[in-house]
């Protein structure tokens, strides 16, 4: 097998802030028993087996269609009691913080988002708890979906494709670390490479 290249890797990664994978990741229901879990036993006396020990807590339930912004908060507030560290932000509208769901360009396109967002982003910090975000993959605007998935379906070869969407993908990240700097890693989801670029991306 060859190593990975920029050419052959099908998923640039953006240098050592790109989140390529954690050790832990738990989906937290954050009904208002959740915010009592960290009074049970079960609890005492555990010691971590990772040193990465991530939440996703969302807003929402039901697909969406119900958003307790303040659920969100509360649920943060628990986390370190939890023996978590860190906290996974998912940016989708079925989703949500305290601070919105809101989609990643309508936040960093709005002043006044960013800096929603960014205070949302100080109180997890003064917690101790690591903060990533979900990230979309990215299309060069000068290839459409149908293209970019024949390429890595291996039918029609881009020249530079990986090389151009690892430049959109850089300035994307770079974009997000310099508005919100408190980000310490952002995620790539499997599933949204799949539908934007193919399956052959994530199961050759």
């Amino acid at each position: 097998m060859m190593p990975p290249t920029l050419e052959n890797e099908p998923m640039p990664t953006y240098r050592n802030r790109l989140w390529p994978c954690l050790g832990l990741v738990l989906v937290l229901c954050i009904g208002p028993s959740a915010t009592h879990a960290a009074d049970s036993p079960l609890f005492e006396g555990r010691k971590p087996l990772v040193p990465h020990r991530v939440a996703m807590v969302t807003a929402s339930t039901h697909l969406g269609k119900v958003y307790r912004p303040d659920l969100f908060d509360r649920t943060v507030e628990q986390l370190p009691s939890l023996g978590f560290n860190g906290v996974l932000v998912i940016l989708a509208t079925t989703h949500g913080t305290s601070a919105g769901r809101e989609l990643l360009p309508e936040i960093l396109g709005d002043p006044e988002k960013t800096e929603t967002w960014s205070r949302m982003f100080d109180r997890i910090e003064a917690l101790g708890l690591n903060i990533y975000m979900s990230f979309s993959p990215l299309i060069p605007e000068e290839f459409s979906r149908d293209e970019v998935k024949s390429h890595y379906a291996g039918r029609k070869k881009l020249e530079g494709l990986p090389r151009k969407i690892c430049a959109v993908t850089e300035a994307q990240a770079k974009a997000v670390f310099t508005a919100l700097p408190q980000v310490d890693g952002l995620m790539l989801h499997s599933l949204e490479l799949e539908e934007l670029w193919g399956p052959n991306v994530v199961s050759p």
